[in-house]
This record gives structure tokens, C-alpha cells and sequence, in this order.
């Protein structure tokens, strides 16, 4: 949970990370990696409480990206349980997709659905390098949740 607030924090600091006027999503990623860690059920109670943070850092209605959030960190645990490998590469794919799944929603339903005029722009130089941008940074969080869990094995 603490890893989480760290995120939120980090997110919505400005200027913090950003390059090029793209900021990357951190909650995300670190709900991704610790549900890689812990498990599908652990991971989303987590994305649902980072979802949470996540609508109120932005200034949404409380639910859209906690419920997105919770369903990804589910899945996440359940591929990583059942199929994959945690190493980077897998978490920075899983980042990725799950990124690319959020931002899609988000775009479909604050945007589209409300005909904004000039979407395509707002899709192409805000949402896509966001998209990219997070995907890259995913290994940071990912490490950071490892030691983590890691310390918490040695003392069970």
C-alpha cells in the first residue's frame, strides 16, 4: 500500500519525470508488479484501491479506472500464477497491454462518447507517448515491488 501512495505521489507531482511534456502513469505499473508478486485476489484488492487514487489524482468519477485497474491486476496475477516468468521483459509487455487496455477505455469514454473535436490529436501526441512512456519505466516499479517482496519473505 505504501508503494502505491508513493506512486500516487510521484503521479501527481508536477513536472516530476516529465520528458519531452509526457508524464508517465506510476500507479499503474505498481499495481501490475506486485499483483505479478502476490497473486490475482491480493493484486485486485490492490488495483482497486490504486484505481481509486488514480480517479481522484485526475479528477474523475470514482470507479472508471478503479474497476479497469482492478480487472488488469487480476488478470495479472492469474497470467503470472498460472503462465508467465517475472522478469522484465514480461512486465514491461504486461505494462504495455494493460496501459494500452486503460488509456483505450479512458479514451472511449471521456472523449469519444462525448465528441470532443481534434480526438485523433489527443490520441496520437498525449495518450500514445503516455502509453510508451509508462511501458518503459514499468522495470523501475517492478524492482522496486521485488525487493519488497523479497524483504517480507526473509522474515516469514
Amino acid at each position: 500500500m505504501l508503494l502505491v501512495f508513493t506512486a500516487s505521489v510521484i503521479q501527481g507531482t508536477p513536472g516530476l519525470f516529465v520528458l519531452f511534456s509526457v508524464k508517465p502513469v506510476w500507479i499503474l505499473p505498481v499495481c501490475v508488479a506486485v499483483s505479478a508478486m502476490e497473486g490475482e485476489y491480493e493484486g485486485a484488492f490492490l488495483g482497486a484501491f490504486g484505481g481509486l487514487l488514480w480517479d481522484l489524482s485526475v479528477g474523475n468519477v470514482a470507479g472508471l479506472f478503479a474497476i479497469l485497474l482492478s480487472l488488469t491486476c487480476f488478470c495479472t496475477g492469474y497470467l503470472f500464477k498460472m503462465y508467465f516468468r517475472q522478469n522484465r521483459l514480461n512486465i514491461m509487455l504486461i505494462n504495455g497491454g494493460a496501459v494500452t487496455f486503460i488509456f483505450m477505455a479512458d479514451f472511449l469514454f471521456n472523449y469519444l462518447l462525448r465528441n470532443y473535436t481534434g480526438v485523433s490529436n489527443i490520441l496520437l501526441f498525449r495518450m500514445l507517448p503516455t502509453i510508451i512512456y509508462t511501458a518503459l519505466i514499468s522495470p523501475i516499479p517492478f524492482w522496486a515491488a521485488r525487493k519488497i517482496h523479497e524483504k517480507i519473505k526473509e522474515r516469514d
